[in-house]
């Protein structure tokens, strides 16, 4: 009974067979296409993603290039750490 019913189970996945086709570049989405296509507000979600991104880049940035003050202080590992904060 086992056997048939893995049998009756697998014939429909054996016969359809997948098969992939190469997009044409023309057809391919891209960022800007999903972007323009969205609804105003996932637009403005995707905007804001992208705009904490770059900002947590920046602060990122700005704070790798100060000088941690690496004197005996008890907080200095979490000093060091707020470098990395907004990542």
């Amino acid at each position: 009974m086992l056997v048939f019913v893995t049998a009756a189970m697998a014939a429909p996945a054996l016969a359809q067979e997948e098969t992939y086709r190469i997009v044409p570049p023309a057809e391919r989405l891209t960022m800007s296409d999903v972007f323009a296509d969205a609804a105003p507000a996932n637009q403005a979600i995707m905007a804001g993603l992208l705009i904490a991104t770059v900002a947590a880049v920046v602060l990122w940035a700005i704070r790798l290039t100060r000088k941690v003050d690496v004197t005996g202080s008890s907080l200095t590992y979490f000093r060091a750490l707020k470098g990395v904060g907004p990542l």
